[in-house]
């Protein structure tokens, strides 16, 4: 079974119509979208710092979701950024999240006993009102899954595809991790959630879009990820 997984894994894609370097500058654009342009405009609307930065990201998202419904009006381009049918039922890709992100919040706390939390999860919890809750909801568990898993496993993917499994994993790991570094800056310099976290994820899902030839595997992976964390973030505020 192993065999036939990672035989998968390595069977090639044709090349999609665009470059690596236009899917590198892509990504850097929903960078910009959400660090700046999207904190930008709600900074306008609000000035609370939780509200604002959930508005902001969620704003930035979604304005990357637009750029790519602009760039990729083609039939032929869109059906290279969806890739293909999908043969992981989206339920197992789902659980497979979860699970990876249960496991990556346990390994701190074996190691150093320290329960370390995301940013996103601690702009949720500080939230006084029920609509910044329900924007971390939807931010964490719809948006930045659909943003990021075109982005990074639609567009970047198959762009550097070409050069092997190996290179492509670890060029799209360390463009999420560089990504998650600065959209999301460790706090207090903790090293775990601002690089290692982002690292094995990327890698994770990265794997999961080789073997799937599909971003959706990854989106639902990650929307399991971001529902874990939500539940987290309703039992932290419980207690």
């Amino acid at each position: 079974m192993i065999v036939h997984i990672l035989e998968r894994m390595r069977q090639a894609e044709a090349s999609p119509p665009w470059s690596s370097f236009s899917a590198m500058l892509l990504v850097g654009m929903l960078l910009i979208f959400t660090a700046f342009v999207g904190i930008a405009l709600a900074s306008l609307v609000i000035t609370e710092v939780s509200a604002m930065t959930l508005l902001g990201w969620s704003v930035g998202q979604l304005l990357g979701v637009a750029l790519l419904g602009m760039v990729f009006r083609r039939t032929d381009a869109r059906a290279f950024l969806l890739g293909e049918q999908t043969r992981l039922p989206i339920l197992i890709a789902f659980i497979m999240g979860m699970t990876f992100a249960v496991t990556l919040d346990l390994l701190p706390v074996l190691v150093s006993g320290q329960l370390i939390n995301a940013p996103q999860l601690i702009y949720t919890v500080r939230a006084s009102s029920a609509w910044v809750w329900g924007l971390g909801i939807a931010f964490t568990v719809i948006l930045q899954p659909i943003a990021e898993g075109l982005f990074f496993h639609g567009v970047l993917f198959p762009s550097v595809r070409v050069s092997g499994l190996p290179m492509t994993v670890a060029t799209v790991a360390l463009l999420h991790t560089g990504y998650h570094l600065f959209l999301f800056p460790p706090i207090a310099g903790e090293v775990w959630q601002g690089v290692w976290i982002p690292l094995l994820s990327g890698i994770f899902l990265a794997m999961l879009r080789a073997y799937d030839k599909s971003p959706r595997s990854a989106i639902f992976a990650m929307v399991g990820m971001g529902t874990f964390m939500m539940l987290k973030a309703i039992f932290i505020a419980s207690i």
